[in-house]
């Protein structure tokens, strides 16, 4: 059995969890490019300017033409990448979209890449206090395909709540970049899962294993009678994460946020369906499972069910509105006067009435 490496000699990179769980996916070279340059962020940044990493650092030195054209490529992609980062109380109709840089360059000769990091992506990658994930870079640079690699940064995002369920849609939404113009590859649940969800299960076991930091999980299937609709992660976790998060090693200044709280029993069954199925943030759901009593909470919980659920009613409004903005409103409409953010919510929302 392989030792686990020494705590404090774990590199890593950090991602503002809103980012990680993007629709932000990458082929193999974006995501090694991607990587290196997250590495140049210095942990206590107030700002991010112009970036430098070398072309042998990512794909060594001799390379071959092809290997140079495909590089090229990754390069030209990230320069367009933009990515949709709304949040969890936004509506259908609302759009926000921000660029991952605002120019890149690749000069050969030079045996250079560099690029300035976008002004509206910053907030997720530097002075994170809360709601982030650190990557392991050993193991970050070793996977060998864009699928693992955000599968490995997505587990890790959700590793205080040690578990995280998904559609199948959404989950291939996250794991496989959409080519513009071409159609999707994996339009069969058998394609999606023997071609892009297996094989990245089992390299991010194997990879993460061999750095000697295992990310350790289960995986069931959930059906609606015959089909598979969902995917369950169970029993999320890390050794040397755990230990670290614990002795206070982990977190530097620029990264000392707060845990999300661990439940039991029907706590944390409620926190689960606040936060998988009922749309709130973890912050959201903390609130109200912290400071509404059970026995009051659970009728209103049955009753999201039966709206979200069963009867999908947020999708039948018009316009509609998303499952969490259906939530935070019975929920502030309920119990407003306990929840702090019940009083933040925006105009839009304090207007939808149940």
């Amino acid at each position: 059995m392989k030792r686990l490496k020494k705590v404090d000699n774990i590199l890593t990179v950090a991602q503002h969890n809103n980012l990680v769980r993007s629709d932000l996916a990458f082929t193999h070279l974006e995501a090694k490019v991607f990587t290196k340059l997250l590495e140049t962020i210095p942990k206590d940044a107030q700002k991010l300017g112009e970036v430098n990493i070398k072309i042998s650092d990512v794909i060594g030195t001799g390379g071959s033409g092809k290997m140079y054209k495909l590089l090229h490529e990754a390069v030209k992609s990230l320069d367009k990448r933009r990515i949709n980062l709304l949040k969890v109380d936004a509506g259908p109709y609302d759009y926000d979209s921000c660029g991952l840089f605002d120019n890149m360059e690749m000069k050969v000769g030079q045996n250079l890449i560099r690029g300035e990091w976008g002004r509206k992506i910053q907030p997720y990658l530097i002075q994170l206090k809360k709601g982030f994930t650190l990557g392991e870079l050993e193991i970050l640079l070793k996977l060998k395909s864009g699928h693992s690699y955000k599968l490995y940064w997505l587990l890790r995002s959700y590793e205080s709540l040690t578990r995280y369920e998904d559609s199948i849609d959404n989950l291939k939404t996250i794991l496989v970049k959409q080519e513009e113009g071409k159609p999707d590859k994996y339009t069969q649940w058998n394609d999606f899962k023997r071609y892009v969800l297996e094989p990245a299960v089992a390299e991010v076991k194997e990879v993460s294993a061999e750095a000697g930091n295992p990310l350790t999980f289960n995986m069931e299937l959930l059906k609606s009678g015959k089909k598979v609709i969902g995917v369950r992660f169970t029993d999320i976790k890390s050794a040397n994460s755990r230990k670290k998060i614990s002795e206070g090693a982990q977190l530097s200044p620029a990264e000392s946020g707060k845990l999300l709280p661990k439940y039991e029993g029907k706590k944390e069954t409620a926190y689960n369906r606040l936060t998988l199925t009922y749309g709130l943030s973890p912050e959201q759901a903390s609130e109200v499972v912290d400071k509404v009593p059970q026995e009051e909470l659970w009728p209103v919980m049955k009753q999201l069910n039966l709206d979200i659920v069963t009867n999908k009613l947020h999708e039948r409004r018009q316009p509609p509105v998303t499952a969490g903005a259906w939530s935070m409103t019975l929920l502030k409409k309920h119990f407003g006067h306990l929840l702090k953010w019940a009083a933040k919510e925006s105009s839009e929302q304090g207007k939808l009435a149940l």
